[in-house]
């Protein structure tokens, strides 16, 4: 792979890239590559704490006092969003040269033969599994087996495998020294938990793939709002449009439409014009039109009566981007949900049944919620009051030394061992218990049960303390054991999850209450931080086990510059009543005669950034 210098190039492409060359397929032959960007108000992907602790990825209008680099793909999408091209400092391509050798046919469970030599290995992935999904000569078992064999080769060989780290922990307090390669250099940098690359971990590949993808979705809002239209919710590869039958008003908070009566609406586009929108996208299937027809987009089987096999009109109810469910007008007017999504909670047992897959309390849930909104009932369910469980399995060393101390009071035969099945309680505030520490956290699990009668009833172990406890759903009030939450908790929160990348109609970040046509929320960049992988010690944090952040945070001395400058311009004292630092101090800071410590220098940057 070899990196070309292509800054001229790329600064000509973003300032005269239309939609129509985006849909060239010659055009994206040239994007593998990466430029350094001055981001001013620019739409761009960014990772930061939209609310609370947590990381998430946004795609908001950014800017930075410091330059940040981008796949070429993401300043195109900005451009086409944004009317205006980004300022591109410096960019490169990534070109390959040459074969590898020793590359030779292989056949993917026996039939499906690639050669690399001669084909591109993930179209044929792809190609191969479209046709077994339709060869009725296989038993539907042996389709079922190899289009998910296939489905799951292509997702993990085709992106997977090029961002793979590993997290290692160190033995007891060791601090192994790294050297991590920042936005301006290498810095050194010692942890406990160093992040290993997999053998074929090659970033600037998995970063071109996403930022193809934020592209398409890009264009794919181009052609919506070109037409005056808008969406319900998008997701990483799909795009929920709002469209009836016919061209119609639909009132909505914040809509730059008005009903005859003066309220504010948003256009629905037909079913018609989305089609065309679809159709468009044609000209990017880079697939034998045999073996994959038509476009890159499709339109959801739900949108159809089954028989016959008309177009229907759906609702939705959108939570945030990822908590939605669609529905119709079933009978008696109540809502009949079609689909839902089952993010934050299909981690939980199911109540009527912990050993029955079928998630239909699910399905039951997001119609209460649905009738609810629509001013109807709200959910009546047996089920409602059952502790919210999760299954956990000690699968890894880490989470079996957690009950090190439970063990060490039990025989051999009462003891937690690798591979078990055990089941989790969350509790319903962070009222701990008194003698715990908040800092360890508070988690109970006990034995595997399924009968969710004998929930309540099990002696419950604090995996961190090693105490026995009861356990209880009802009201605060009830002093009989510890309070976990129960479904109606979960419920009850899962519905009050505002949107925290978007803003309200009204341009505040999005609270509990917010409804409406929600927009981007603007992103100025303080201080930047060097991050490791999102998705270390994902069974710690599903089990609860896990309260500390789990990313890593390399803490990059030019961090604070970009701080130190925003410094210049404020009054100081404006600083120095809400952080409790002296003004005195932070002369020094802003001088340069001290640099604070990370915490010390991320409150000065949060009163920053409430514009002091």
């Amino acid at each position: 792979m070899e990196v070309v210098e292509a800054t001229d190039e790329v600064r000509s492409l973003v300032a005269s890239v239309s939609l129509d060359e985006c849909f060239d397929p010659a055009t994206w032959c040239g994007l593998i590559g990466f430029a350094q960007l001055m981001p001013e108000g620019d739409i761009l992907p960014a990772r930061a704490q939209f609310t609370g602790a947590e990381w998430t990825v946004g795609v908001n209008p950014l800017t930075s006092s410091a330059p940040l680099w981008f796949a070429i793909p993401d300043l195109l999408a900005s451009a086409l969003l944004t009317g205006k091209p980004p300022k591109v400092l410096r960019a490169f391509r990534l070109v390959p040269r040459g074969r590898q050798r020793g590359l030779k046919p292989a056949r993917l469970r026996g039939g499906v033969e690639v050669d690399p030599r001669r084909s591109d290995f993930f179209r044929t992935v792809i190609e191969a599994r479209q046709r077994i999904k339709r060869d009725r000569e296989l038993s539907s078992e042996e389709r079922e087996r190899s289009q998910l064999f296939l489905k799951i080769l292509a997702n993990a060989g085709s992106y997977g495998v090029f961002v793979e780290m590993n997290r290692k922990q160190a033995p007891g307090d060791e601090l192994i020294p790294l050297a991590v390669h920042g936005r301006e250099g290498r810095f050194e940098f010692k942890t406990r938990a160093p992040e290993d690359p997999g053998i074929f971990c090659f970033p600037p590949m998995g970063a071109a793939i996403t930022a193809a993808a934020r592209l398409m979705l890009a264009m794919l809002e181009r052609c919506v709002t070109d037409a005056g239209g808008t969406y319900a919710f998008v997701d990483t590869d799909s795009m929920a449009i709002v469209s009836s039958k016919e061209t119609r008003l639909v009132p909505c908070a914040g809509g730059s439409h008005l009903l005859p009566g003066g309220s504010p609406a948003i256009r629905a586009l037909s079913w018609d014009e989305v089609a065309g929108i679809v159709a468009r996208f044609e000209k990017l299937n880079p697939y034998d039109r045999s073996a994959v027809p038509g476009s890159i987009l499709k339109i959801e089987e739900i949108n159809f009566e089954p028989n016959p096999r008309e177009q229907r009109e759906l609702r939705a109810l959108v939570i945030s981007a990822k908590r939605y469910a669609l529905f119709t007008a079933g009978e008696n007017g109540q809502p009949d949900v079609v689909k839902y999504s089952e993010h934050g909670l299909g981690q939980y047992l199911n109540p009527i049944d912990p050993e029955n897959p079928d998630r239909n309390w699910t399905r039951q849930a997001w119609e209460g919620i649905v009738s609810e909104s629509l001013g109807g009932p709200r959910l009546r369910a047996p089920w409602l009051e059952t502790p919210a469980m999760m299954r956990s399995a000690v699968t890894s060393p880490r989470l079996h030394k957690s009950f090190a101390r439970i063990n060490s009071e039990k025989s051999y035969a009462d003891q937690v061992k690798p591979f078990n099945f055990l089941i989790s309680a969350t509790l319903n505030s962070m009222d701990f218990p008194p003698g715990s520490d908040k800092g360890a956290g508070f988690h109970l699990v006990a034995p595997y049960s399924r009968n969710p009668e004998e929930w309540l009833r099990l002696r419950w172990t604090e995996i961190h303390s090693g105490g026995q406890f009861r356990v209880r759903t009802g009201r605060p009030s009830d002093r009989t054991g510890i309070r976990v939450r129960s479904f109606r908790n979960v419920i009850d929160r899962f519905r009050m999850h505002p949107e925290s990348k978007s803003a309200g109609p009204d341009g505040e970040p999005c609270g509990f209450q917010t409804v409406g046509l929600l927009r981007r929320r603007e992103i100025v960049a303080l201080s930047i931080s060097h991050i490791g992988k999102e998705s270390n010690l994902l069974e710690e944090q599903e089990e609860g086990i896990l309260f500390a952040d789990p990313q890593l945070v390399y803490s990059d001395p030019g961090e604070w510059e970009m701080i130190r400058a925003r410094l210049q311009g404020v009054r100081l004292r404006d600083v120095a009543r809400p952080t409790g630092i002296s003004t005195r101090r932070l002369r020094e800071y802003r001088r340069g005669a001290r640099v604070p410590s990370r915490e010390t220098s991320k409150r000065i940057a949060g009163i920053l950034a409430r514009g002091v």
